[in-house]
């Protein structure tokens, strides 16, 4: 369960995560979680349909799926960096679209509060901070992006959009 303050929905290994198991269609594939899915985008951004194939091959398993794209060939950062964000967004646009269940309680059972990716690893998608630090609790202390958290924000006013047009 993700750890609820007074701003903030404070995750890690819960719905949230890359690595949490939610099977969905995207791209014509199945995936069996977000992190397979935005690893096999960076292995086709950079033309290497070998390392993709294995991705989908293989890479059900997240810590797999990661370790394959870290092989990519013709891998450019600069560009990487300039396009993740909005590939991470339509993978969890997918995810949780599919995944009902995950909308009602995770995406939409926080209203008003902001997603933040507790991980103590991450400084990219996360905080660098784990849930149970609590400067975690304050976003002037973290040590990281927390692209993850605005990502499912982003998913969630866009859902919950589509959900209240019916």
């Amino acid at each position: 369960m993700p750890t609820e303050t007074e701003k903030f929905v404070l995750f890690y290994r819960d719905p949230g995560s890359n690595w949490f198991p939610a099977p969905f269609a995207h791209y014509g594939h199945r995936f069996d979680n977000s992190e397979q899915a935005f690893m096999w985008h960076k292995a086709q951004v950079f033309r290497d349909i070998n390392t993709a194939h294995e991705i989908i091959k293989q890479g059900s398993d997240p810590r797999i799926a990661k370790r394959l794209a870290r092989k990519v060939r013709n891998y450019d950062e600069k560009l990487w960096a300039s396009i993740r964000y909005q590939i991470m967004l339509l993978v969890n646009i997918d995810k949780f679209s599919q995944n009902p269940a995950l909308c009602e309680e995770f995406l939409f059972a926080f209203p008003g509060k902001r997603f933040v990716e507790a991980s103590p690893y991450a400084t990219v998608w996360g905080i660098g901070l784990s849930e149970s630090d609590r400067r975690a609790e304050e976003s002037e202390n973290w040590r990281g992006q927390n692209l993850l958290g605005k990502v499912l924000d982003e998913v969630r006013d866009l859902l919950i959009g589509r959900v209240t047009e019916r």
